[in-house]
């Protein structure tokens, strides 16, 4: 699944405002944080794209702890793209 599979996947109910949420403002910010996600699960060998996607996007509107230092740590299975769309890895660190 591509980048911008992902994201029409997310945002496919539109793009709605996420009160609280350390990731964004929006699920269009929030989404890079579950396609970030996804990109790791992947390169760990998951294959099931819809649901671990759905689970990612959750993690990111409800303002997990632990999501911006499961990217950080992970960041090497990210690709700049989405790294630039999170703001950076100085971004990210500062959310840990």
């Amino acid at each position: 699944m591509t980048i911008t599979h992902m994201h029409t996947f997310l945002l496919q109910h539109g793009n709605l405002y996420v009160p609280g949420s350390r990731y964004g403002l929006d699920t269009e910010d929030c989404s890079w944080w579950a396609i970030a996600c996804q990109q790791i699960a992947v390169a760990e060998g998951c294959d099931d794209y819809e649901s671990t996607l759905d689970y990612y996007m959750g993690l990111a509107v409800n303002n997990s702890d632990s999501m911006a230092e499961f990217v950080y740590e992970n960041r090497y299975n990210v690709t700049r793209t989405v790294l630039r769309h999170l703001g950076g890895l100085r971004t990210i660190k500062e959310l840990i």
